[in-house]
Protein backbone atom coordinates (compact mmCIF):
# COMPACT_ATOMS: atom_id res chain seq x y z
CA UNK A 1 0.00 0.00 0.00
CA UNK A 2 1.62 3.45 -1.01
CA UNK A 3 0.60 6.04 2.11
CA UNK A 4 -1.24 8.95 0.09
CA UNK A 5 -2.41 10.67 3.45
CA UNK A 6 0.89 11.80 4.43
CA UNK A 7 3.35 10.35 1.72
CA UNK A 8 6.24 8.91 3.54
CA UNK A 9 9.40 10.36 2.63
CA UNK A 10 12.58 7.72 2.42
CA UNK A 11 15.38 7.35 4.62
CA UNK A 12 18.27 6.65 2.79
CA UNK A 13 21.28 8.53 3.08
CA UNK A 14 23.85 7.48 5.35
CA UNK A 15 23.13 9.66 7.90
CA UNK A 16 20.17 11.30 8.19
CA UNK A 17 20.74 14.48 11.24
CA UNK A 18 17.10 15.44 10.91
CA UNK A 19 15.57 12.15 11.91
CA UNK A 20 19.00 11.14 14.30
CA UNK A 21 18.92 7.55 11.65
CA UNK A 22 22.54 6.08 10.84
CA UNK A 23 22.31 2.99 8.62
CA UNK A 24 25.28 1.73 6.60
CA UNK A 25 23.44 1.16 3.06
CA UNK A 26 26.86 -0.39 1.74
CA UNK A 27 27.13 -2.88 4.52
CA UNK A 28 23.78 -4.50 3.90
CA UNK A 29 24.70 -4.10 -0.03
CA UNK A 30 21.49 -2.52 -0.89
CA UNK A 31 20.73 0.86 -3.42
CA UNK A 32 19.78 4.13 -1.88
CA UNK A 33 16.70 6.21 -3.12
CA UNK A 34 16.71 9.63 -3.76
CA UNK A 35 15.88 11.76 -0.54
CA UNK A 36 12.26 12.69 -0.47
CA UNK A 37 10.75 10.29 -2.52
CA UNK A 38 8.68 7.82 -1.51
CA UNK A 39 8.80 4.09 -0.76
CA UNK A 40 5.83 1.75 -0.49
CA UNK A 41 5.23 -0.11 2.68
CA UNK A 42 4.95 -4.41 1.83
CA UNK A 43 3.88 -4.92 5.22
CA UNK A 44 1.72 -5.35 7.99
CA UNK A 45 -1.00 -2.79 5.60
CA UNK A 46 -4.00 -3.87 8.17
CA UNK A 47 -2.36 -2.08 11.14
CA UNK A 48 -4.42 0.68 12.98
CA UNK A 49 -2.28 3.72 12.95
CA UNK A 50 -4.56 4.81 16.11
CA UNK A 51 -3.07 1.41 18.56
CA UNK A 52 0.44 1.25 16.52
CA UNK A 53 1.06 4.89 15.31
CA UNK A 54 1.25 6.42 11.94
CA UNK A 55 4.49 5.83 9.46
CA UNK A 56 6.27 9.10 9.33
CA UNK A 57 8.88 7.93 7.18
CA UNK A 58 10.39 4.57 5.46
CA UNK A 59 13.43 4.00 3.61
CA UNK A 60 15.37 1.05 2.61
CA UNK A 61 16.26 -0.27 6.39
CA UNK A 62 15.02 2.04 8.54
CA UNK A 63 11.34 4.27 9.98
CA UNK A 64 9.59 6.30 11.79
CA UNK A 65 6.57 6.19 13.42
CA UNK A 66 4.89 8.51 15.30
CA UNK A 67 1.81 7.46 18.36
CA UNK A 68 -0.11 9.82 20.48
CA UNK A 69 -1.79 8.41 23.18
CA UNK A 70 -5.40 7.69 23.72
CA UNK A 71 -7.11 7.22 27.27
CA UNK A 72 -8.31 3.62 25.55
CA UNK A 73 -4.36 2.95 26.54
CA UNK A 74 -4.14 4.26 30.18
CA UNK A 75 -3.31 0.89 32.53
CA UNK A 76 -4.89 2.83 35.51
CA UNK A 77 -6.72 6.60 36.27
CA UNK A 78 -3.42 8.46 36.70
CA UNK A 79 -2.83 7.85 32.53
CA UNK A 80 0.08 5.51 32.68
CA UNK A 81 -0.45 4.05 29.06
CA UNK A 82 0.42 0.15 28.93
CA UNK A 83 3.46 -0.75 27.79
CA UNK A 84 1.86 -3.04 25.57
CA UNK A 85 1.57 -0.12 23.34
CA UNK A 86 4.53 1.44 23.15
CA UNK A 87 6.11 -2.10 22.39
CA UNK A 88 2.91 -2.72 19.73
CA UNK A 89 4.62 0.89 18.02
CA UNK A 90 8.64 -0.05 18.40
CA UNK A 91 8.00 -3.54 16.55
CA UNK A 92 5.76 -2.30 13.66
CA UNK A 93 8.46 0.07 13.30
CA UNK A 94 10.86 -2.29 13.13
CA UNK A 95 8.30 -4.66 10.75
CA UNK A 96 8.27 -1.40 8.69
CA UNK A 97 11.80 -1.08 8.05
CA UNK A 98 12.01 -4.58 7.35
CA UNK A 99 9.57 -3.96 4.76
CA UNK A 100 9.24 -7.64 3.79
CA UNK A 101 5.39 -9.01 3.39
CA UNK A 102 5.73 -11.84 5.28
CA UNK A 103 7.95 -10.53 7.89
CA UNK A 104 7.26 -11.89 11.80
CA UNK A 105 8.99 -11.42 15.12
CA UNK A 106 11.16 -13.72 16.32
CA UNK A 107 12.19 -12.73 20.02
CA UNK A 108 12.78 -8.89 21.40
CA UNK A 109 15.44 -7.74 24.28
CA UNK A 110 13.50 -4.76 25.46
CA UNK A 111 13.64 -1.81 28.08
CA UNK A 112 10.95 0.18 29.25
CA UNK A 113 13.11 3.66 30.44
CA UNK A 114 10.51 5.85 31.38
CA UNK A 115 6.84 5.85 31.61
CA UNK A 116 4.33 7.13 29.17
CA UNK A 117 1.25 9.01 29.82
CA UNK A 118 -2.32 9.55 28.17
CA UNK A 119 -1.95 12.47 25.06
CA UNK A 120 2.25 12.22 25.11
CA UNK A 121 3.94 11.88 21.59
CA UNK A 122 6.51 9.12 20.90
CA UNK A 123 8.11 8.36 18.25
CA UNK A 124 9.97 4.89 16.92
CA UNK A 125 12.99 5.04 14.72
CA UNK A 126 14.00 1.24 13.89
CA UNK A 127 17.12 0.31 11.49
CA UNK A 128 18.40 -2.72 10.59
CA UNK A 129 21.62 -3.55 12.16
CA UNK A 130 21.88 -6.98 10.19
CA UNK A 131 20.77 -9.45 8.50
CA UNK A 132 21.85 -13.29 7.96
CA UNK A 133 19.76 -14.59 5.27
CA UNK A 134 15.98 -14.58 6.49
CA UNK A 135 17.40 -13.52 10.27
CA UNK A 136 17.03 -9.61 10.74
CA UNK A 137 18.18 -7.67 13.85
CA UNK A 138 16.65 -4.10 14.07
CA UNK A 139 17.56 -1.29 16.88
CA UNK A 140 14.48 0.32 18.02
CA UNK A 141 14.54 3.88 19.97
CA UNK A 142 11.51 5.60 21.20
CA UNK A 143 11.50 9.20 22.21
CA UNK A 144 9.34 11.81 23.65
CA UNK A 145 8.02 14.06 20.73
CA UNK A 146 8.94 17.26 22.88
CA UNK A 147 12.36 16.35 23.93
CA UNK A 148 15.11 13.83 23.77
CA UNK A 149 13.55 11.63 26.65
CA UNK A 150 14.38 7.89 25.79
CA UNK A 151 11.06 5.97 27.17
CA UNK A 152 12.11 2.68 25.59
CA UNK A 153 14.95 1.12 23.58
CA UNK A 154 14.74 -2.56 22.00
CA UNK A 155 16.50 -4.93 19.58
CA UNK A 156 13.96 -7.04 17.88
CA UNK A 157 14.73 -10.06 16.39
CA UNK A 158 12.88 -11.00 13.18
CA UNK A 159 12.19 -13.05 10.17
CA UNK A 160 11.19 -13.07 6.41
CA UNK A 161 9.96 -16.65 5.64
CA UNK A 162 9.03 -17.59 2.05
CA UNK A 163 5.52 -18.31 2.90
CA UNK A 164 2.93 -16.61 5.38
CA UNK A 165 3.16 -17.96 9.04
CA UNK A 166 -0.65 -19.07 8.37
CA UNK A 167 0.15 -20.82 5.08
CA UNK A 168 -0.69 -18.14 2.87
CA UNK A 169 1.86 -16.89 -0.29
Amino acid sequence: MLLSEDTVPVLNTIEDKQNSIFFDINRLGTKSYELGGTMEINTHQAIDPALCGRPLSVGQGCSRVRLTASQAMAADDTGLVHGGFIFGLADYAAMIAINQPNVVLGAADVKFLKPMRVDQTVVADAKVEEVQGIKYWVAVSVTREEGEDIIFQGMFTCFVPERHVLGRS
